[in-house]
């Protein structure tokens, strides 16, 4: 499960960046770091999906991610039913 926790920074429109945290919890164990990016196509009429393109650094893991390193990009487009699409790489030494 990926839990986001985090705040839009107001820019000059149409500039929105979400900063804040993250974590992926397993069965095996948990990822935890830190989360920013830019927020896209704010909707100027509906039914347009705001786009969060957001990077995670891994900065802590527990279990079968411990001394885990690395980056995943998270790709949101909201409200539902576009849904996430996640990619990136870590490493586990």
């Amino acid at each position: 499960m990926l839990h986001l926790d985090g705040c839009v920074i107001l820019g000059s429109p149409p500039t929105l960046t979400y900063a804040g945290t993250f974590a992926i919890t397993t069965s095996v164990g948990t990822l935890a770091g830190a989360a920013v990016g830019p927020i896209n196509n704010l909707p100027v009429s509906p039914p347009v999906p705001v786009d969060f393109e957001l990077t995670l650094t891994v900065l802590s893991g527990t279990g079968a991610f411990a001394a885990t390193t690395g980056t995943i990009h998270v790709s949101v487009l909201w409200p539902p039913p576009y849904g996430p699409q996640v990619s990136g790489s870590v490493s586990v030494p």
